[in-house]
């Protein structure tokens, strides 16, 4: 997603020479994407998380709208969508497996703005601005567990887990 402007779709079978294919405006402030089979979901900087289907690129359609804030970070795994809402000062669990509509299954407040959430396994890993790295349990989606927290020096803007290892640009 490009703030501003919406979501974006580019062909780029010729890496040397992408191309735009489609736009679909969104002028709340988009600020980030995911895709999943043939949808894409949006994170809206105001009016929350957007899904659009994909089956044709070059016209995506938006399919449903699910009004969690501001959305600034999306984990996407199995029927879930598992959101950062930056200023609301927390981490959903929305169940996507009906695309048209969305449905709130549990959520997590934070300490601070959530940026970002990464998910592994029963647990997410959700970067806080100013909290740092908290680790939370999902096993049960309905009730999310904290588990740890990881103080940094910094601002956690993004989290990836690998293995037993977690990065976060900070």
């Amino acid at each position: 997603a490009e703030s501003g402007t919406g979501l974006l779709t580019f062909n780029i079978s010729n890496l040397a020479v992408p191309t735009r294919t489609a736009t679909f405006g969104i002028t709340q402030g988009p600020f980030s994407v995911g895709v999943s089979g043939s949808y894409a979901y949006v994170g809206d900087w105001n009016t929350g998380l957007k899904i659009f289907d994909l089956s044709n690129p070059a016209v995506p359609t938006l399919r449903s709208t699910f009004n969690s804030g501001e959305t600034r970070g999306i984990f996407l795994s199995g029927s879930y969508a598992y959101l950062a809402n930056g200023p609301y000062n927390s981490f959903e669990i929305v169940s996507v497996s009906n695309i048209a509509s969305p449905t709130y299954v549990g959520i997590f407040s934070t300490s601070a703005w959530a940026e970002d959430v990464f998910v592994s396994g029963v647990y997410a890993y959700v970067a806080e601005q100013t909290g740092g790295l908290v680790i939370v349990n999902i096993s049960n989606h309905a009730m999310p567990t904290p588990i740890g927290v990881l103080d940094t020096a910094g601002g956690v803007r993004e989290v990836v887990v690998s293995g037993v290892y977690a990065y976060v640009a900070d």
